[in-house]
């Protein structure tokens, strides 16, 4: 899995990445490399797609990277 990092890193950062897959990037990138994630989502995090908003929130509860107190936030 660790091959795939760049793969879906660049992925999860190109604004080109259609909807659907950037979704799946954003669980892959999670579950590959969750810290090196975190720095990459920081664009993300904020977007006005809440979709992408969540995915987002929800790789970063997966990885350990958000509390549960944070959850709330959402």
């Amino acid at each position: 899995m660790d091959a795939a990092w760049p793969h879906v890193a660049a992925l999860v950062t190109s604004e080109e990445t259609d909807k659907f897959l950037l979704l799946a990037a954003i669980e892959a990138a999670g579950n590959i490399r969750p810290r090196e994630a975190a720095e990459i989502f920081l664009d993300l995090m904020d977007s006005d797609d809440e979709d992408i908003a969540e995915a987002v929130h929800e790789a970063m509860v997966m990885a350990g990277g958000f509390s549960d107190e944070d959850d709330e936030d959402l």
